[in-house]
């Protein structure tokens, strides 16, 4: 029998308290002999202020919780009509791929970017049927396609899919299932146990104080695409934040200019310091609603001119360099100067601190660059004459 807990998690940044429900299943032995809780959290997208101070606050206080508490209450019901055969049945003839391609693919189009659709590709291929019903994803499918991803599923050059791959792909699909017992498409997910295919430690290349200044000495026949990857270098940013900054995300605080962005998995927002190279670099300020950096687009023509521009600064690396390095670059330096990995986090946004000790360990193989902090640095590498970069 399911136990279904209302829970009360406080937030990091204001101190407010998100509203959760705890579902509990049981507990589970492992090979250690051990037992582990198996239990999953669901946001109520409510919260409760930890200090109300106004009448305003307290009110909206008792509701959401009396709110809260109902919600709870009506799950706890929904869990027992379903344990005694009362509750309408999930959707388990519905085919499992139809609606995996809902998720991923966009309405009127045959494929997308989307970061999902690589996954979907590796399970039609392990699947091999037009049509799967909801009931047969067991937890013995979802092993099968894990060992698929570990030693069958190659890329599109028949290459082996790397381990880092594997273990993105099946995470992504975990995430679906997941999704998929929401919907109720599933009474719940079969692989929320299941751990992924491991990872290996994988040399990223990044990029020294030294490079960038080439990188700005050195024409690019894109140049959007060299603002793009040089601002990364200097913020941080990913590739799809630079993409979509509007001029209304940076904006002026006491202690000096912020691009505020939005994480797309835990939806927190993000301020980053921008110093002055990198606002150097995007030039004087236009309406509020416009890109920042207007005409970038992904393809593998962008990749190529990427790769051309490196080679052409005189910049070698064992590692192909792509645009996520930028934002490697910017960590690492940030780790070389001496920033407090919290700090670092913080800029990132890392939900976790162990995202941003990596950097710790590509600076320990870089040259020491002697410095107080990153801009002094780069003001070292950076000659007055480039103060118009891209000028």
């Amino acid at each position: 029998m399911v136990r279904i807990k209302l829970n009360k998690r406080q937030q990091t940044k204001n101190g407010n308290y998100n509203l959760e429900l705890v579902y509990y299943y049981g507990c589970k032995k492992l090979p250690d002999g051990k037992y582990k809780v198996i239990r999953e959290t669901r946001s109520l997208q409510m919260f409760l202020y930890a200090k109300p101070k106004t009448e305003a606050e307290k009110e909206h206080n008792r509701e959401t919780w009396i709110q809260a508490q109902a919600i709870e209450s009506q799950k706890r019901l929904d869990e027992q009509a379903a344990a005694n055969g009362l509750k309408k049945k999930v959707r388990g003839r519905i085919n499992f791929l139809d609606y995996y391609e809902s998720l991923v693919i966009k309405p009127g189009e045959k494929r997308t970017s989307n970061k999902g659709t690589s996954a979907l590709m590796h399970f039609k291929k392990y699947i091999d049927r037009p049509i799967v019903p909801a009931s047969e994803i067991t937890e013995e499918l979802c092993e099968g396609f894990k060992e698929y991803l570990s030693t069958q599923a190659t890329k599109p050059n028949g290459k082996p899919l790397s381990k880092n791959s594997a273990n993105h792909y099946f995470n992504q699909f975990k995430g679906l299932l997941k999704r998929a017992a929401k919907d109720r498409l599933i009474f719940a997910s079969p692989a929320a146990e299941m751990d992924p295919p491991k990872r290996e430690e994988v040399d990223k290349p990044t990029l020294t104080f030294e490079d960038i200044a080439a990188l700005i000495d050195t024409d690019c026949y894109y140049q959007e695409l060299k603002v793009a990857f040089l601002f990364s270098c200097l913020t941080g940013l990913r590739w799809s934040d630079c993409k979509n900054l509007q001029w209304k995300q940076i904006v002026r605080t006491p202690e000096g200019w912020r691009v505020i962005t939005r994480q797309q998995k835990t939806k927190r927002l993000v301020y980053t310091p921008v110093i002055n190279y990198a606002l150097q670099l995007i030039g004087d300020r236009r309406n509020e609603e416009d890109l920042v950096i207007s005409g970038l687009k992904y393809s593998h023509y962008t990749n190529n001119i990427l790769e051309n521009w490196i080679l052409r600064a005189g910049i070698r690396k064992q590692q192909k360099v792509t645009f996520h390095c930028a934002r490697h670059t910017f960590g690492t330096l940030h780790e070389l100067v001496g920033t407090r990995q919290e700090v670092t986090q913080h800029m990132m946004g890392h939900t976790s601190i162990e995202m941003t000790k990596r950097y710790a360990k590509i600076a320990a193989a870089l040259p020491q660059q002697a410095a107080s902090n990153f801009e002094t640095t780069l003001n070292e590498y950076l000659l007055p004459e480039r103060a118009e970069i891209v000028s």
